[in-house]
């Protein structure tokens, strides 16, 4: 009965997915939510929680990962687990790729080490914190 039930009611079951739309909605230049799932298909979502609340998610596919965070809780996020996804896919692939296609966007992956290569940034270098 599941693959009758329509794909926008079941990716509403995976915690992170609408959050990560709609993180990213302005900047979609009008695509849909059904789109958006079909731009993502494939892609493993690691849901990003703040108080138990669903905020967004990080989204990977190989060595590409995105930050998918509702804009009232930027700078609220950010936990060890989170820096785990991005380490182990250096481990595995030798760097981490992402895009940004704004300034707050672009402040953040520079601040996260990332270097711009061409139309994407990368980073190669496991991140180290002594902060965790």
């Amino acid at each position: 009965w599941w693959r009758h039930v329509s794909m926008e009611v079941r990716s509403m079951a995976i915690p992170g997915v609408m959050e990560a739309y709609l993180s990213a909605k302005p900047r979609l230049n009008g695509l849909k939510f059904r789109d958006f799932l079909k731009k993502i298909k494939g892609f493993e979502i690691n849901p990003i929680y703040y108080r138990d609340k669903v905020i967004g998610a990080i989204v990977v596919k190989g060595n590409v990962l995105h930050c998918c965070i509702l804009p009232e809780y930027s700078g609220r996020w950010l936990k060890k687990s989170h820096i785990d996804i991005l380490n182990n896919i250096i481990r595995k692939h030798g760097k981490a790729t992402t895009t940004a296609t704004t300034e707050v966007g672009r402040q953040f992956v520079a601040r996260f080490g990332f270097k711009q290569v061409g139309d994407h940034y990368e980073r190669t270098e496991l991140w180290v914190s002594k902060r965790f």
